[in-house]
């Protein structure tokens, strides 16, 4: 009688692993019927909060069903990503994720929700890169003499970053280490205010997004020193990168992406990827370059690979330069 039991137990098993991908299929087939929502953990009218509804446009025409944004701003993008984290994996909740989760996992003791875990990539939508400005009268021009500067005046010398635990705060924490210097970081609310006081020469030098910064170069109301991605920035094309300048192996660049709560069944997963990549050739989405990003649209593999390497990235940085925000 026992081995009956255990034998009609293993047989109920054996079917419903073998009806998994049934459902899964069943579910993408009668999906969606009703809205979609993506969350940004971020205020409206930023970068992300465009990226976000731009890429909704697409998503909604491809489907035909609605998509909305919902800004659920807070706690360096937890509050959002939380929010994602405990939803339902059914394909109607979706996160605007961004470099900003991979370095939590070490800025916050406590985080209520684990990137690698929680959630499903969809693809890497876009990457940001940082510029490095200082005020016309500095003492410095390029990077190299930033750096013999800095050697000559340790901790003498002030950057401006849009905040703690910010892009451009773990970049120039990354060339500190990089070169063997010291600078005091100076956090502001947003990187519009960090470059507000280098043109006012209030701190001698920043580094912020681009798209901030790039009006002023032009106008020479602010002095490019660099970039920190791996490549010249489209819009800023006579401002070297750090390692061109010297910097052997230097590259920072943030990114924004599209992620899914875990659970989400494949054939969702992969019909949202679909939708997604109509934006890839369209000329409007192209156009994101205006506001300081390049497209990129990876896979959804490509873009795991990429959270797992810069969650163990930014902790090297992070935990070195000993920054925290709780």
């Amino acid at each position: 009688m026992q081995n009956t039991r255990i034998n009609a137990g293993r047989r109920q098993l054996i079917a419903a692993a073998a009806a998994a991908p049934f459902v899964g299929a069943h579910a993408a087939s009668e999906w969606p019927q009703k809205t979609i929502r993506i969350v940004v953990p971020f205020p409206p009218g930023g970068l992300a909060d465009f990226l976000g509804r731009h890429v909704g446009n697409f998503i909604s025409k491809d489907l035909g069903t609605p998509v909305i944004v919902e800004n659920r701003p807070g706690g360096g993008s937890n509050i959002g990503s939380n929010n994602v984290a405990k939803a339902a994996g059914d394909g109607y909740t979706l996160l605007l994720a961004t470099s900003a989760n991979a370095a939590n996992v070490t800025l916050f003791r406590q985080l209520s929700y684990d990137p690698l875990r929680d959630f499903e990539p969809l693809t890497i939508l876009a990457e940001a890169n940082t510029s490095v400005v200082a005020h016309p009268s500095a003492p410095f021009s390029t990077i190299k003499e930033l750096i013999e500067y800095a050697k000559s005046k340790p901790d003498e010398v002030a950057y401006g970053s849009p905040g703690i635990g910010t892009p451009g705060h773990l970049a120039a924490e990354l060339l500190k280490q990089k070169a063997g210097i010291r600078m005091r970081h100076v956090p502001y609310q947003g990187a519009p205010q960090a470059a507000q006081d280098v043109m006012g020469n209030v701190t001698p030098v920043a580094f912020v997004n681009v798209n901030v910064s790039q009006t002023f170069i032009a106008a020479k109301r602010l002095k490019g020193l660099a970039v920190t991605g791996p490549t010249r920035w489209v819009q800023l094309p006579d401002v070297p990168t750090i390692a061109e300048s010297g910097v052997e192996g230097y590259a920072w660049t943030s990114w924004m992406g599209l992620v899914a709560p875990t659970g989400t069944p494949q054939p969702v997963l992969d019909r949202l990827q679909k939708a997604i990549s109509t934006a890839r050739t369209d000329a409007s989405f192209q156009a994101i370059r205006m506001q300081g990003s390049e497209p990129v649209f990876t896979s959804s593999a490509d873009m795991r690979a990429r959270l797992r390497s810069d969650v163990a990235a930014y902790a090297s940085v992070i935990k070195l330069a000993g920054i925290s925000v709780d």
